[in-house]
């Protein structure tokens, strides 16, 4: 135990000793606290598409792209336009729908008057058969123009001398890969990820797995300062030879997510283990290169070895104290010297 009592030294000419100065007056203390966590690791992390979250879209007509209309982490709904464009092939089909409309109903016109006439005897079946032959043909036209025109009409509409491509599906924008410009109808131009589905992806060096044996969350960080919490969902199986670390997959906990292609820095962290206690960081010092705590006992300070799990911010993770510990965390310097010269 170190005294509780200092002897302050005199001054001057006076043989006189001051009064003792008791340590309790310089010394600060705060009970060791449970930790809701065991932060294991810091480490670089990124935001991906969770499997079958995310699908990729193009207009699906060749044409060219005039302006996009959406930016990557926007979020849309289906219906709500994409892009304006201008497309050859959509106008192309259009026009083809006006013109074998009109011939249709030409048609229609023509077998009603002949049917009108072969019932008065003065047309022949035969030419009234090929009549309806030729309005049956017409129609079947016009019926496979507008299929393939409607579909499209979902996710394109006539605006002005152009078209937009709306969106077919609800989702957050992710990558955008086309350039304004000519594209053709098999081309891919954005990605739309479902709204939550993304993970966060970890690789956890091989020296610390031995840490992670049970359940793990982890605290995203990303580069605009936003932090968001994940719960484990996945791990590969093995380590990876070229690496030497261990892929780790996260869900988001709560409803807002951050966006895919996000990177930032993912504290990992584990569930604590029966004994393990918070305390300040500033209780912590070393006595020759052990770390320790000052511990409060009627006898006085007593320096107590402990084993450090971890670091949050200001607060320090360990193990090797009591649940109604008292540590030091003001006059730590003071109680060292003073443990140091008792040692000597």
């Amino acid at each position: 135990m170190i005294t509780l009592a200092l002897l302050a030294c005199g001054h001057g000419t006076s043989d006189t000793h001051a009064p003792t100065a008791s340590l309790d007056s310089r010394v600060g203390w705060v009970a060791v606290q449970p930790p809701e966590r065991v932060p294991v690791a810091t480490l670089p992390a990124e935001i991906v598409p969770a499997p079958g979250a995310v699908h990729e879209v193009g207009p699906a007509v060749e044409g060219r792209l005039v302006r996009w209309l959406v930016a990557p982490g926007d979020a849309v709904v289906a219906g709500d336009p994409l892009a304006e464009l201008v497309s050859p092939e959509l106008a192309g089909l259009e026009s083809q729908s006006r013109e074998l409309a009109v011939a249709v109903q030409e048609q229609e016109k023509l077998v009603a008057l002949e049917e009108a006439a072969a019932a008065r005897g003065v047309a022949s079946a035969a030419q009234l058969g090929r009549s309806r032959a030729d309005l049956a043909a017409a129609r079947a036209s016009l019926d496979a123009v507008r299929q393939r025109l409607g579909a499209h009409r979902d996710t394109s509409t006539r605006e002005g001398a152009g078209w937009t491509w709306r969106s077919p599906t609800t989702g957050v924008v992710g990558e955008v890969t086309c350039p304004l410009g000519t594209v053709d109808a098999a081309r891919t131009c954005l990605s739309l990820v479902q709204p939550g589905g993304v993970v966060l992806e970890v690789g956890v060096p091989e020296r610390l797995l031995g840490r992670l044996d049970g359940p793990t969350q982890a605290r995203f960080t990303g580069a605009d300062g936003k932090v968001f919490d994940f719960g484990e969902v996945s791990r590969a199986p093995t380590v990876d030879a070229r690496s030497r670390s261990r892929r780790f997959r996260y869900a988001v906990v709560g409803g807002d997510a951050p966006l895919a292609g996000s990177s930032g820095r993912a504290r990992i962290a584990v569930d604590p283990d029966e004994g393990t206690w918070t305390v300040p960081s500033a209780a912590i010092t070393r006595i020759d290169a052990v770390p320790t705590v000052f511990v409060r006992r009627e006898g006085g300070p007593e320096p107590r070895t402990v084993e450090l799990l971890g670091r949050e911010g200001d607060t320090v993770v360990l193990a090797g104290l009591q649940a109604d510990d008292e540590v030091a965390v003001r006059g730590v310097y003071l109680l060292k010297s003073l443990a140091l010269q008792e040692e000597g």
